[in-house]
């Protein structure tokens, strides 16, 4: 240490000024005034510094092998263990102290300047690619799919089925939106009767009716409107089917047309009975109870766990597997897969909006130093345990160690400041002696004895 040379060179200074002093003070001038005051002065500097090199020592060892009350650090060493992870804990890194640390840290505003430098966001995008793939593949596929049939299958087991159905057309035809898909509906509908195909459909049904009676037939047609299409066919054309099937899309197409409008009776009428017929289906139990049996039935006999394992291997392959190569020797904008590409871009994106938006800043700061001081608050103490552990792991040779490399180059300035603070305190003496004391109060003293 520097500071200990220069208070060690003073102090060897002082001693051989002040031995030289004292050989000339008895030697040679024996009545000179500016020697006996350089003498007065080396004195006192030398007493000075030789005290405060006696009590620096004494903090780390015995000086001279004196004993008592020296090795004070080392025959302390509990107490200032204890004394410094209480101060570390207590005031320097108190939960209080490193919260206001934590106050004047912008978080996101420091993440955005980060990814804002070149090449920042490719590398982000990069890295949550290779880390996802990383832990893809190290899962249990089999484990992993065989957890999600049960989670699918325990969701399906729970849903009901009729009231579902009931919820989904009630939400269908409710409100300004109903009556909007209800039309989007029947134009479907309208659009699909209009089609050759559905035509000639109609055309092989009316023929199956004109060939067989309505009591015995196994066509869709007079299965549910048999006896009124018969009807209508005899009407028109003598069961001409072509006309028929022609004239009876058109009749359909003409009926859909006005149920288009919401106002229209027809239109309100049935949706009148689909809502009593819903309305119906959950106050049947047993019914209800036979289609959630169906269901569970149909649950327990579907087997996912095989396809769900392809699906996962397929969509770690697609996201691991290499579109290009880097290039060697160059930092080439390479991206891992089209998966890979997929989800930096998306990263990019968000990363992009985020930064826009001040409202999720705020919210991300706040709920990011909420989660901070939970952990401050409730791992601190790991903070004095580290303080003690490390203290408590140095020997009484590194302890002192570890002070004097912190605090030895200031002790040794109390050495240097012991002998300059002597040397002027031996001026003042001096001066007081020689030109108050001797002149002046002597005189009094011996007039009061004598």
């Amino acid at each position: 240490m520097k500071n200990r040379r220069r208070a060690n060179v003073v102090l060897t200074f002082l001693f051989i000024a002040f031995v030289i002093a004292l050989v000339l003070n008895h030697f040679v001038f024996h009545n000179s005034m500016l020697l006996k005051a350089t003498l007065f002065v080396l004195e006192a500097a030398l007493v000075g510094g030789i005290a405060d090199w006696f009590a620096v020592t004494a903090l780390f060892r015995k000086p001279l092998g004196f004993p008592v009350h020296t090795e004070l650090i080392p025959k302390s060493r509990d107490k200032l263990i204890d004394s410094v992870t209480k101060m570390v804990t207590d005031d320097l890194l108190s939960p209080t102290a490193i919260k206001k640390k934590f106050d004047n840290i912008h978080f996101v505003d420091w993440f955005i300047e980060l990814i804002e430098e070149p090449n920042a966001k490719r590398y982000l995008g990069n890295f949550v690619v290779e880390h996802s793939v990383s832990f893809l593949k190290k899962l249990d596929y089999e484990q992993v799919s065989k957890e999600i049939e049960d989670f699918i299958k325990n969701k399906a087991e729970d849903i009901d089925i009729v009231q579902q159905v009931k919820v989904f057309f009630k939400r269908f035809l409710h409100g300004d939106k109903g009556d909007e898909r209800t039309s989007n509906f029947i134009d479907n509908i309208i659009s699909l009767l209009e089609k050759p195909e559905i035509q000639i459909w109609m055309k092989k049904e009316l023929e199956g009716l004109k060939q067989e009676k309505v009591g015995n037939a196994n066509s869709f047609i007079r299965r549910v409107v048999g006896k009124t299409i018969i009807k209508f066919v005899e009407k028109v054309d003598g069961l001409n089917t072509g006309s028929a099937a022609q004239l009876l899309c058109e009749e359909l197409i003409s009926l859909l047309v006005k149920m288009k409008d919401p106002d229209d009776p027809l239109r309100r009428q049935f949706k009148m009975v689909f809502y009593e017929t819903v309305g119906r289906l959950e106050k049947q139990g047993k019914f209800t109870d036979e289609v959630n049996n169906w269901k569970n039935e149909i649950v327990k006999q579907v087997k996912l766990q095989g396809t769900l394992e392809e699906a996962i291997k397929a969509v770690v392959e697609s996201i691991s597997t290499p579109l290009r190569k880097q290039e060697e020797g160059r930092d080439t904008d390479v991206t891992l897969s089209l998966a890979g590409e997929w989800i930096a871009k998306q990263i990019i994106e968000y990363l992009y909006n985020f930064k826009k938006s001040q409202e999720q800043k705020e919210w991300v700061e706040k709920h990011l130093k909420s989660v901070i001081y939970r952990v401050i608050d409730t791992e601190y103490h790991i903070v004095g345990r580290i303080v003690r552990e490390a203290l408590e792991a140095l020997s009484k040779e590194e302890l002192n160690k570890f002070v004097e490399d912190k605090a030895g180059e200031d002790l040794q300035w109390i050495r240097i400041n012991g002998s300059i603070v002597g040397g002027v305190a031996g001026m003042l003496l001096f001066l007081f002696l020689q030109f108050l004391y001797e002149p002046f109060v002597v005189p009094v003293i011996r007039s009061w004895v004598y």
